[in-house]
């Protein structure tokens, strides 16, 4: 909810250390992780969002979109922007 932003290595493979900073201050309601305009990053299996969090994986045109709307309502959401294809 600081609306930090911190650019990280680039890579197709999102895993839980990618996305743990946005996790550190306490859990948002929603995460959501955008994959790319043509989708081709991708989330690990194996990563599971903590307990009373709604993981949200788009293309990142929708993911802006869904992060933009969320914001209006009130909602405490975070966003993982994968924004290079």
């Amino acid at each position: 909810d600081d609306g930090a932003f911190r650019p990280v290595l680039r890579s197709h493979a999102i895993d839980a250390t990618r996305l743990s900073w946005l996790l550190a201050g306490g859990p948002p309601q929603v995460l959501i992780v955008g994959v790319g305009w043509e989708g081709t990053a991708k989330v690990a299996s194996e990563f599971r969002p903590p307990a009373g969090t709604r993981l949200l994986v788009l293309p990142t045109d929708q993911a802006l979109d869904a992060y933009n709307s969320l914001k209006a309502e009130g909602v405490r959401v975070a966003i993982h922007v994968h924004a290079t294809c």
